[in-house]
């Protein structure tokens, strides 16, 4: 009788101590990216004039000291600039614009990179009874994307009206490209980038149909 008793005991008081530890929560380890963030390599890239240097946290950036300087000078980067709404260019009515204008797109083929190798899944154009401002291009979350022209980002952040993740890109021409959706940006307004750049991730951020990317 006495043994069946301490059993008890131990056994409820087994019980006891097994409810205490789980009713306290155990903090979750911190991820790679929130860790101090400390430079602690470089590494050589193809263009001389370009390093990345690698961070304590997983963290990468591109190093281009003096890039761009000369370019801060010049009107496209300085009008009409906006970092905090999308659309830069809602205060300039179409009469004021010419009939035509030429725009020169690139020079060499270095001028250009595709953003994301993929095949289109949806056009520009009319979907249904709205508009699609974009093309979309379905890949893998996470999956690079590029800058496709040179230019200096204007907008990187969350967006509320449905892109998710939105980087835009202003170009030397005055022309805009614009990259949504996407599940991290890899740059800040203000920041001049290559044609080829990594930029940002593709994700599933704001209003898209699954793992995707779009393009303006």
């Amino acid at each position: 009788m006495k043994l069946i008793v301490i059993k008890s005991i131990l056994l409820s008081g087994m019980s006891m101590l097994a409810t205490a530890a789980s009713s306290q929560k155990i903090p979750a380890a911190p991820s790679l990216e929130n860790l101090p963030k400390i430079a602690i390599d470089t590494l050589p890239t193809q263009d001389p004039d370009t390093k990345i240097i690698i961070y304590s946290n997983n963290t990468w950036s591109y190093f281009r000291p003096g890039f761009g300087d000369d370019l801060l000078s010049l009107p496209v980067y300085t009008e009409n600039w906006e970092t905090e709404q999308i659309f830069a260019y809602r205060h300039i009515q179409l009469s004021e614009l010419p009939q035509t204008i030429d725009i020169n797109l690139i020079s060499s083929l270095e001028d250009f990179h595709y953003p994301i190798k993929a095949k289109v899944f949806s056009k520009f154009g009319k979907r249904g009874r709205r508009n699609h401002n974009g093309v979309d291009l379905p890949l893998k979350i996470g999956e690079p994307i590029y800058a496709t022209f040179s230019g200096r980002v204007r907008y990187s952040k969350y967006n509320t009206g449905g892109y998710g993740n939105l980087i835009i890109l202003r170009h030397h021409n005055g022309l805009e490209t614009w990259y949504a959706h996407l599940s991290k940006s890899n740059v800040e307004p203000g920041e001049f980038v290559k044609a080829g750049q990594i930029i940002g991730y593709g994700g599933n951020t704001g209003r898209s149909r699954g793992p995707i990317f779009i393009s303006k």
